[in-house]
């Protein structure tokens, strides 16, 4: 009886294990995983607002704007957040908006930390 016990509790202290080794064994490497926001990459643009959005989780609030460089879809964030902080955008206001382009899925995305009114567009 004592074999056996001794058995049972070496098989359960390695399946207990297991998880954690095969976890390791999978962990994303930093290149795989999405950068991080980098001001060193912002870019700033202005535009005319065409359009916005607020789609809820996925995507979140975009809003699709006119430059003198052509349209520009740019991701704002939770819906809920900007509704909370007041945030209010327009079809035809005018807008600077700061952010970077990040890699998504196969393509790309513009993520706007900072929406601004422009003046003199």
């Amino acid at each position: 009886m004592c074999t056996r016990t001794k058995w049972i509790l070496a098989l359960l202290l390695l399946t207990s294990l297991w998880p954690r080794a095969a976890a390791a064994q999978q962990a994303p490497t930093p290149a795989s995983l999405p950068a991080a926001y980098d001001v060193k990459r912002e870019i700033t643009v202005l535009g005319t607002v065409l359009a916005y959005t607020q789609t809820p989780q996925p995507f979140g609030a975009r809003v699709t704007l006119e430059t003198s460089s052509g349209t520009v879809d740019v991701h704002l964030g939770d819906p809920k957040f900007l509704a909370a902080n007041q945030f209010a955008i327009q079809p035809g206001d005018s807008r600077r908006v700061v952010g970077e382009v990040d890699a998504y899925g196969t393509g790309s995305q513009f993520v706007a930390p900072v929406v601004q009114k422009a003046h003199g567009l």
